[in-house]
């Protein structure tokens, strides 16, 4: 598309492609352009949720909280030795059991 504009180290040639060429790449350029909007618009949606914030903000510190990280992963599936001390850890797992019973799980 910069082929139509002049600049400093090209001159202005419109006539590369012909027009129906040209037709098609404005098209896809600006479907490109609505895509990338429509992704810029949803990223910034889901890093302000306010049950999201948590995780946008591990991002720009590199860490989350013992509280968050027990809320949301299971120690069980992805054991961390040095974020969950065996006594929180059985813990855990005694309630997780609890509630796996209680929603008829094995």
């Amino acid at each position: 598309m910069m082929a139509k504009v002049d600049t400093p180290w090209w001159n202005r040639n419109p006539y590369v492609l012909s027009d129906d060429t040209w037709g098609i790449i404005y098209v896809f350029h600006g479907a490109g352009s609505v895509a990338l909007i429509t992704l810029v618009m949803a990223h910034f949606y889901f890093a302000i949720r306010p049950e999201k914030r948590w995780i946008t903000l591990s991002m720009f510190r590199g860490w989350i909280s013992r509280e968050r990280f027990l809320e949301h992963h299971d120690p069980e599936r992805w054991p961390v030795a040095s974020a969950v001390s065996p006594k929180a850890l059985g813990a855990l797992s005694r309630e997780r059991q609890e509630e796996r019973q209680e929603a008829g799980a094995p």
